[in-house]
């Protein structure tokens, strides 16, 4: 993503040549069209300060791009904040992250992707969806946000929902979580997409795209992002 950003696999002292799609505190996600393995060490440098920072492969997303695939790490030094250990600006960042996705055509210069966020394994943010109207929620993992939507993951075998169905969201918070202070949160939406990926142990895990429609409750969503990025 940017000229003093590097990702290294530790294994084979090998330069990964990727673009990077967000840098959080705790969490990198990157666009390769490489197989990499979760069972090597990567290390995030900064080129410019020779700092580095440890993260082992977390959640592979195949083919998000066609050849390329998406990986999200999470970091080995849970004492150090990537953002302060490298010095990045994340605001930065994404703009680059824009500019490289353009240069290899994975966006067309007039359709940017929303601002997305990735958010913290550990954020204690809890989310159920069911189809409009329904009574069963089916839980599920918050992996980014935007203003606009949140991609979720789940690891159930079966799901009743199809892309453009109607659905209600809940989200609620950890009262001993980061984001307590949050009032649990509701709203309509639509699945925007829905894609699959085959773990290395075999199992599969579905992502969910969905976007927010309407709801009472958008401004403590938009709240949310604000803390979450700030």
């Amino acid at each position: 993503m940017s000229d003093y950003l590097a990702l290294f696999e530790e294994q084979n002292d090998q330069l990964i040549e990727s673009v990077f799609t967000d840098v959080t505190p705790s969490t990198i996600s990157v666009l390769s069209t490489l197989q990499l393995d979760n069972k090597s060490t990567y290390y995030l440098l900064n080129k410019n300060k020779n700092d580095k920072c440890r993260f082992s492969l977390d959640v592979c997303k195949e083919n998000l791009y066609p050849g390329w695939n998406k990986y999200d790490f999470v970091s080995l030094d849970n004492n150090k904040n990537v953002l302060v250990e490298l010095g990045c600006n994340p605001m930065d960042l994404k703009e680059q992250a824009i500019q490289r996705m353009k240069e290899y055509a994975l966006i067309t210069p007039d359709i940017a992707p929303a601002t997305r966020y990735t958010v913290e394994k550990d954020a204690g943010i809890d989310v159920g969806v069911s189809t409009f109207g329904a009574r069963a929620f089916y839980e599920f993992k918050l992996e980014d946000v935007s203003k606009t939507g949140m991609l979720i993951s789940s690891g159930h075998k079966t799901l009743p929902f199809r892309v453009s169905t109607l659905v209600e969201i809940n989200i609620s918070f950890d009262k001993n979580g980061k984001y307590s202070n949050f009032k649990d949160t509701s709203f309509i939406g639509k699945v925007a997409k829905i894609k699959e990926c085959t773990l290395e142990d075999g199992k599969v895990k579905k992502f969910l795209g969905i976007s927010i429609s309407t709801g009472s409750d958008l401004d403590n969503w938009e709240n949310l992002i604000a803390d979450i990025w700030g």
